[in-house]
């Protein structure tokens, strides 16, 4: 029941932007609509192999959305990014590779040339139970809505092109961990209790790109960095970065490069890459 609910607050989230951009048919031209699915898949198997390895299995389904609202007065747009994925090797049971619900929506008012302000939204969290395969018996860390990071910010947002948006402000970030907040997602370790809860108060600035550079050729990246306001050393940085080429019309190779740091979470710097080549599909 308790999946239902946190569904319809995503739906909820994103429905404004549909909504509006169904009741302005006279202004389609207006609205950037996208939606893209993928699936890769990647297997290796031997037989009498002599150097030795491994059978494997992996795979990976992604739904990325993309609403747009671009006119003389504003730019209004919403973002989600879906993704779940598996990873299946010989002896080792199935784990979980790839997990994220990533929604955002900003509306940028084009007050003046370079004073542009903004308010905006957005959502962080995962679909499945995410464990820690180095200790026996395996320790779950996270799960569905477990941790889940709400941020509103406001501020000011530059549009340098179609392509390229800044936006720089204050933020508050609720972050809400019901089981797991002892790993650091909400835990205060000055305190005896395990808060689940936690709320924090900072400066935001994110950057994106979204462009095609050739015809078969996409980059969608993301730098957002948030800096609580009891020091510069707190801030937090999510870089992500993803470039798809479209070899035929429903064939697609995918690099992804992501770079994350949470001091909470741990001192040092995680990244995670990922390659491979599947079915994509856009939607509309």
């Amino acid at each position: 029941m308790k999946r239902i609910f946190y569904i319809i607050v995503i739906f909820l989230f994103i429905l404004p932007t549909l909504i509006y951009s169904q009741e302005n048919q006279e202004q389609e031209e207006i609205w950037k609509k996208q939606i893209m699915t993928g699936f890769i898949i990647n297997q290796v198997s031997y037989s009498n192999w002599v150097k030795g390895g491994e059978n494997a299995l992996s795979w990976t389904a992604n739904v990325d959305m993309r609403f747009e609202k671009d006119d003389t007065k504003a730019n209004w747009s919403t973002v989600g990014k879906f993704a779940f994925g598996q990873t299946k090797q010989q002896n080792l049971e199935t784990r979980k590779s790839v997990d994220k619900i990533d929604i955002s929506s900003d509306y940028i008012y084009k007050y003046k040339k370079d004073l542009n302000p903004f308010f905006g939204g957005s959502i962080l969290t995962q679909f499945s139970t995410g464990y820690d395969h180095s200790k026996t018996p395996k320790i779950p860390k996270s799960n569905f809505f477990d941790p889940v990071y709400i941020q509103q910010s406001a501020g000011a947002g530059f549009l340098f092109n179609s392509s390229l948006k800044t936006k720089i402000g204050v933020a508050i970030r609720e972050i809400i961990s019901k089981s797991y907040g002892k790993w650091g997602y909400t835990d205060n370790p000055d305190t005896p209790e395990i808060e689940k809860y936690k709320i924090e108060k900072g400066i935001t600035s994110i950057t994106t790109v979204y462009k095609k550079i050739a015809e078969n050729l996409l980059i969608d990246s993301k730098l957002e960095m948030f800096s609580r306001l009891d020091g510069i050393k707190n801030v937090d940085i999510n870089f992500e970065n993803t470039i798809t080429a479209q070899i035929v019309k429903y064939i697609a190779v995918k690099f992804e490069m992501l770079l994350y740091y949470d001091r909470d979470i741990s001192k040092t710097i995680q990244t995670k890459q990922t390659l491979g080549m599947g079915f994509t599909f856009n939607l509309f």
